[in-house]
């Protein structure tokens, strides 16, 4: 059952106590079914061997079907069949009883296919078999190697394709109504809550309650074929496929490690009763008596009952009581391993200290599958009434913490008859419980609810935290979290991986294109900036210079951690130490905030950390958000110039930089202020606002106005500007956002530029072919056309068109990086100069704005030449 190498299995041997109990318990039949040949009935076992076989068939049929490559079919031989026939199947004599049935079956969750290779049964293979053979052959004091139980298997292929869960469970179900077995053991919590769910999903036992059921018999039925939805009135799955369950947990974890004694006692005890139960079964079967039917649920009831009085003499189920709480009270202690507590668990939980005590936290059932389970009320009475007897025959665990449902049916079928309409059932449930309880089902302490509010995603659907109410969504939350921490390196395990590797990353810092921006091995410089290349699109991404990290420089320099932290800060990044602790200055966290990163690198950093963000479950901020989303990237320089275009459009400005206005000069601030509020978007506002309180702010404004004119002092009064009148006016189009969706990309800045900057600070064109691209594209004719060359609107005239080329042949074309280039730092001479030489005539109409008309004849086929820098001696 468990197929990974290695481990080894501790032998267990009872108590005295524990002998004597074995010694006070008539087990003949059981004994006789297990050790004796019983060739007295005479069977047909080629008719069974064939129904089996022909349902694994139907199901690798099945698998072909569902998974288009049959990859996972192809594993399914016919060799493997046969095995699983056989197991299925055990001896002949030893096999049916009365009306063609089994008095046991084990039902497992996983086995090893390496069973099947070497023609091993469950009990000489895996290693669940082996312990469980040795205390079966303790209990009845025989060396029998028990090849006479049949077994079946829930996961025959690969339990890692959980969307084929329905298909092997109705596979399961299918093998079990011809084999018609009367007592069932399960191994592992996913076949127990297979069994408890009737074969019909697996969603009436919750992982929290699968320890407490250990070793508890139940009535279940295998009828996987019935519909619980199509069938009318109070109908049920046949009487025919009833069988009394007793839960074990799987033998197979137990191989590692220190393991407790007491988990071997708890499984040898389950192991007896399950004989216990099997021998009660051979009796009744034995009475030659019809009524109740075996297979029937009276059958069934009657067994139970057969069972409890049996153990009235001896005390099997004090000792099991006993045997269960300590386990479970050994697994939630914090003293305990991981993986030593995985042993009542289908799996091992996040590694959260806040979460360790397993018991608080439920199954692997997400948001989606319980939504998709139960739907939403309908607003038809017919449909609804449906829509509870669905929801009765579950019988799901949700239903059972619901105290109406438990203690009073009939108000609970009130309760759920006057939901509206389109309730989602799901969250009504939590509701129910939370309201009847008068405490949250989790029992969440403090910390566990910040935890779940800062470091996990909210499910779908939700708009409270009634979520946490629930173990299942705080477990599939916690599982998320956990994926997402080690996806990003974040565990605690790969932390302290990173920290033993810290000066190798160190000495790589830069070198090495990061996805996300956790943990990530920074130098500091003393302009306080850091060099980070980000992987985005396959490929590897830098600003020339770098990140700023503001307030750094000379009081913070070095090796650093840059790190995405959301219990300090989910709006920015936040540098560490390099013992993970954060660096503060005049007590306040060294940040990178989302301002920053937006406002200054929104195709690479930001974008980086938008998947950081994502990562950690959380989300960005709306205004942030709002911004990302425009198709312009935002530039300060909209914001001078509708500044300009307000108050400098027919004269000149004087205004004040200081805080109050001087002989009625108003300030700057405040015009600004203004001036934003009417046309300025919520993010200019913002870094406005930032702007304001920089010691550097007036400085880095004034540069941005000297972009248009310079702005002197008034009368060598540095408090005051003289801002003239706007001179060359651009149509606020041109710097505006757009409202509607451009079929054209955004262009970002190509900044690495080693190959085609010039020394005089202009850009090169060595290559033509791009320009002649673009002039069979849009001007192959002889009719003269003008084209306008407009540095200050690059989306329309020539870099307009010169798009398509640059979309064409990729941004990281080395001879399109050259025109962008010229487009980035404005410098026309280079292609002007092209274009002259192919016989454009070129006109200047303004600084940064040109004519070109075309020549009366086709472009050429080829290049002149293929030029490239000259190079001295």
């Amino acid at each position: 059952m468990n197929s990974q190498p290695g481990g080894f299995y501790h032998h267990y041997l009872p108590s005295d106590d524990d002998r004597e109990l074995i010694s006070n318990i008539d087990l003949v039949h059981a004994r006789t079914f297990l050790t004796e040949e019983s060739s007295n009935i005479s069977i047909q076992l080629e008719d069974y061997q064939k129904q089996i076989a022909i349902i694994y068939q139907q199901y690798r049929n099945k698998l072909v079907q569902q998974q288009g490559d049959g990859c996972l079919a192809k594993k399914v031989t016919d060799s493997y069949i046969q095995f699983l026939t056989n197991a299925a199947i055990p001896k002949t004599g030893r096999l049916v009883l009365n009306d063609r049935r089994i008095p046991l079956a084990i039902f497992a969750s996983t086995m090893s296919r390496e069973n099947s290779q070497s023609k091993r049964n469950f009990f000489e293979g895996c290693r669940a078999g082996i312990a469980s053979l040795s205390m079966l052959q303790q209990i009845i004091d025989t060396d029998n190697s028990f090849s006479n139980i049949s077994f079946v298997n829930l996961w025959f292929a690969s339990s890692a394709h959980k969307d084929l869960l329905p298909l092997h469970i109705s596979t399961a179900g299918s093998v079990f109504e011809c084999l018609r077995p009367l007592t069932m053991v399960t191994y592992g919590y996913e076949a127990t809550a297979v069994s408890y769910s009737n074969f019909h999903g697996r969603h009436s036992l919750n992982e929290s309650e699968y320890g407490s059921v250990i070793g508890e018999p139940v009535l279940v039925n295998y009828n996987a074929s019935f519909n619980y939805e199509a069938e009318h009135g109070d109908c049920e799955p046949s009487d025919k496929l009833w069988t009394v369950m007793i839960p074990h947990f799987d033998m197979g974890n137990s191989n590692y490690g220190s393991i407790h004694p007491q988990l071997f006692r708890l499984a040898f005890l389950c192991w007896l009763r399950s004989l216990l139960l099997v021998d009660c079964c051979i009796s009744l079967l034995q009475r030659n008596n019809t009524d109740p039917r075996p297979g029937s649920r009276a059958f069934g009831q009657l067994l139970i009952e057969e069972l409890h009085k049996r153990e009235l003499k001896i005390d099997v189920s004090q000792k099991l009581k006993e045997a269960r709480t300590f386990v479970q009270e050994w697994r939630h202690s914090v003293a305990k391993g991981r993986l030593a507590k995985t042993i009542l668990r289908e799996t091992s939980q996040p590694e959260n200290g806040l979460f360790s005590d397993a018991g608080k936290v439920g199954g692997k059932l997400g948001y989606k599958a319980h939504c998709e389970r139960y739907g939403y009320t309908d607003e038809n009475t017919d449909h609804r009434k449906l829509q509870l007897r669905i929801l009765l025959r579950y019988n799901d665990a949700i239903l059972r913490k619901t105290r109406s449902f438990n203690i009073d049916k009939d108000r609970f079928k009130r309760w759920f008859m006057k939901l509206p309409s389109k309730t989602n059932i799901y969250q009504a449930l939590i509701r129910l419980i939370q309201a009847e309880h008068h405490s949250p089902v989790g029992n969440l302490e403090p910390a566990q609810v910040q935890y779940l509010k800062v470091q996990c995603k909210r499910p779908e659907g939700f708009d409270d935290d009634t979520w946490m109410l629930d173990p299942d969504l705080v477990s599939e939350a916690l599982r998320k979290r956990a994926s997402i921490m080690w996806t990003a390196g974040t565990t605690p395990a790969k932390r302290e991986a990173n920290k033993r590797n810290l000066v190798t990353r160190l000495n790589n810092e830069g070198k090495k294109a990061v996805e996300y921006f956790t943990q990530v091995p920074i130098n500091i410089l003393a302009n306080g900036r850091a060099h980070i290349r980000v992987k985005l699109d396959g490929e590897e991404k830098s600003e020339p210079d770098g990140m700023w990290i503001a307030g750094s420089g000379a009081n913070v320099k070095g090796k650093h951690i840059l790190d995405y932290d959301p219990n300090i800060c989910t709006t920015a990044l936040i540098i560490k130490d390099l013992q993970g602790s954060p660096v503060k200055l005049q007590n306040k966290y060294l940040l990178i905030t989302d301002q920053w990163l937006l406002s200054n690198s929104r195709d690479k950093y930001f974008r980086t950390f938008i998947n950081t963000v994502q990562l950690f479950g959380q989300e960005l901020r709306p205004l942030i958000k709002e911004e990302s989303e425009r198709s312009v990237a935002f530039s300060g320089e909209r914001m001078i110039q509708l500044f300009m275009e307000e108050y400098c459009s027919e004269n000149e400005l004087i205004v004040s930089t200081g805080q109050t206005p001087q002989n009625n000069i108003p300030t700057f601030q405040s015009l600004m202020d203004e001036c934003l509020q009417m046309k300025g978007t919520n993010f200019e506002k913002e870094i406005w606002n930032h702007w304001m309180t920089m010691p550097t702010g007036y400085a880095k404004i004034k540069k941005m106005f000297n972009k248009f004119q310079k702005c002197p002092p008034s009368n060598k009064n540095k408090k005051t500007w003289i801002i003239p009148q706007l001179e060359r006016k651009r149509p606020i189009s041109e710097t505006t956002f757009s409202t509607h969706d451009s079929t054209r990309p955004t262009r970002p800045t190509v900044t690495n530029l080693p190959s085609t900057t010039s020394k005089r600070g202009g850009a090169t064109i060595t290559n033509d072919d791009p320009f002649l691209e673009w002039w069979r594209e849009f001007h192959n004719n002889v009719n003269g056309d003008v084209v306008t060359l407009n540095f200050s609107n690059t989306e329309d005239g020539f870099w307009g068109e010169f798009a398509t080329i640059e979309k064409r042949r990729g941004i990281m074309d080395e001879s399109v990086k050259q025109y962008l280039a010229v487009r980035d730092v404005k410098k026309p001479q280079s292609l002007n100069a092209l274009v002259r030489r192919y016989g454009w005539t070129v006109t200047k109409i303004k600084n940064g704005i040109f004519t070109w008309k075309a020549p009366v004849n086709q472009p050429p086929n080829q290049a002149m030449r293929k030029r490239s820098k000259r190079i001295t001696n």
